[in-house]
């Protein structure tokens, strides 16, 4: 099993130890939305059981499904993959088949009730997002494959 990285999730290696802080609670909050986006490249060798490290998200984040996306060119004869996180392989998605591409929103994908969760509520989860590759057959490389996650940060 391959650990490939987005570029996004690359540059942040380099920043793990500033994974911060949740931020005032209560009636002190501020809500703001914040995104990510990251875009990779398919090399055309990737293989079922491959995870693909999107970006990393701070402590504390609250993803909001209907507002996330995957968006992803024809990758090839079969692509499937799960979105979640290192402790969830399939929190925000499962099974979701890539193979004609299109736009996949993850509100519909999601697995269970995600509203009370936030980023680091499970001691895996270290706030990566991570697309779990579970199935692939013949793909093209170069096609590409975007992500898009939107969540909220209480501060």
């Amino acid at each position: 099993m391959a650990t490939l990285y987005t570029p996004t999730a690359t540059a942040q290696t380099a920043a793990l130890s500033a994974f911060g802080s949740q931020g005032p609670t209560g009636d002190n909050a501020v809500l703001t939305l914040q995104a990510k986006i990251a875009t990779y490249a398919l090399v055309g060798t990737e293989t079922a059981s491959d995870n693909l490290y999107v970006a990393k998200l701070p402590k504390g984040a609250r993803v909001i499904p209907h507002l996330c996306n995957i968006v992803c060119e024809d990758p090839g004869t079969a692509l499937a993959v799960n979105v979640g996180d290192l402790a969830d392989a399939d929190r925000y998605g499962s099974a979701i088949a890539l193979s004609a591409g299109g736009s996949f929103s993850l509100d519909e994908l999601a697995t269970g009730p995600l509203a009370a969760y936030k980023v680091g509520d499970h001691a895996d989860d270290t706030g990566w997002i991570v697309l779990d590759i579970t199935a692939v057959d013949t793909l093209t490389a170069g096609a590409k494959i975007t992500i898009t996650l939107v969540y909220a940060m209480i501060g």
